[in-house]
């Protein structure tokens, strides 16, 4: 409503960005700054020469989703072979959830 440009971080809440963006749109008035709605969307991307490398360096960001959840913070570790495999289940879906709008490969 005040005719700012919106930025949308998608592992704060994936299932809600396009919502979020929608709402954006819809509230939009002009202003001096903007005629129209202008939005970015932040998506994570784990590139690599190989699917298999690609998802070897997301463990580091998986890692650190982790520790940031268990009140453990800290600095972005190495990446770890198989890391999801080592987690329970209830870790595991939290970061198939915040991981949800990323690509990997």
């Amino acid at each position: 409503m005040l005719g700012l440009p919106y930025a949308f971080a998608s592992h704060f809440a994936p299932q809600q960005m396009m919502a979020a963006l929608a709402a954006y749109r819809e509230r939009f008035e002009p202003s001096r700054w903007l005629a129209a709605p202008y939005a970015m969307l932040g998506f994570n991307v784990f590139a690599a020469d190989s699917d298999e490398e690609g998802a070897l360096l997301a463990t580091s960001l998986q890692q650190a989703f982790v520790a940031l959840r268990t009140g453990q913070p800290g600095k972005l570790k190495p990446p770890v072979a198989d890391y999801a495999d080592s987690l329970p289940l209830e870790q595991r879906a939290v970061l198939d959830h915040l991981l949800s709008c990323s690509a990997v490969g």
